[in-house]
């Protein structure tokens, strides 16, 4: 709506989902010392794979939040999203 209202040039494919904008990871690896997994690095991969179920559902407009930690510090706040990793 608000591309709209400035005349902005803007399509189904260069809009961002809901989900993409609400995503959040931890640093993680290679940065962490205490990570044992990547976080920031998979969870645009990941997302990329969720927005096409998202997409099917009628939900990709929706903000969905979702959150990706490295370790159990739980530095990305997992349990604070809608999905959390």
């Amino acid at each position: 709506r608000i591309l709209d209202e400035h005349k902005i040039a803007h399509t189904q494919e260069t809009t961002i989902s809901g989900m993409r904008r609400n995503m959040m990871a931890c640093v993680a690896l290679p940065t962490c010392p205490l990570a044992f997994a990547e976080a920031e690095r998979y969870l645009p991969t990941l997302v990329g794979r969720l927005e096409g179920v998202l997409e099917r559902c009628g939900l990709r407009d929706r903000d969905i939040v979702i959150r990706m930690t490295g370790c159990p510090n739980s530095c990305g706040r997992p349990s604070m999203g809608e999905i959390g990793f």
